[in-house]
């Protein structure tokens, strides 16, 4: 102008990126969540959604839903989400006691029910017996016998509470025992198709 001559050219360079977008994630009571920021566009964020002790997962709401912990949002706009717990319901076991158990019981299944209706699961702690898939087979001694039962809980129960029964193997009553011969006197009349049998004590 009047005051100044004109000043030298100036240049300068620009870099133009592309747009971000901001995934912000909360969580409700009963739990943790991650994976909120800045992504650039039409980016797939992940959001984890992780329950804390005695509760679970129940679901997203917000910009994105879903009924798994992890949720991939699509970055084309700003966006929110929020996770949400639920506490994990209570559970209790009953276990019936056998009745009268000898040594010549036959094989028997222990009775234990979970109030959540889920399975039980048996451990045999000590005892003259064998236990599989729940059914205890007295193996010719007398003693005590301790079983255990739990129920280890789902997405939706709290572990139950493990419950310990015990009960006795005894002897048989007195009485008599029908029982085979020994290979040595034991004959068959194959006329008559009878048996030939000793008899001796119960127990």
């Amino acid at each position: 102008n009047a005051n100044y001559n004109p000043s030298a050219p100036a240049s300068a360079s620009v870099s133009v990126q592309a747009p971000f977008f901001t995934l912000s994630v909360s969580a409700s009571a009963g739990g943790s969540v991650s994976g909120g920021g800045s992504y650039p566009t039409n980016a797939l964020a992940t959001a984890v959604a992780t329950p804390g002790p005695g509760n679970a997962f129940a679901g997203w709401t917000g910009d994105a839903t879903g009924a798994a912990p992890a949720l991939s949002v699509l970055m084309n706009s700003n966006k929110a989400v929020m996770a949400h717990f639920t506490p994990l319901l209570p559970q209790t076991i009953s276990f019936v006691l056998p009745g009268s158990v000898t040594t010549h019981a036959t094989p028997f299944a222990l009775v234990a029910t979970a109030s959540s209706g889920l399975p039980v699961a048996f451990a045999l702690n000590s005892g003259p017996v064998t236990l599989a898939g729940g059914v205890v087979a007295p193996a010719g001694a007398p003693g005590q016998v301790t079983i255990t039962a739990t129920q280890p809980g789902n997405a939706v129960y709290l572990p139950a509470q493990p419950v310990v029964i015990s009960f006795a193997i005894g002897s048989p009553p007195p009485g008599v025992l029908l029982a085979d011969d020994s290979a040595s006197t034991k004959r068959t009349d194959k006329a008559t198709r009878t048996t030939s049998f000793r008899c001796g004590p119960a127990n």
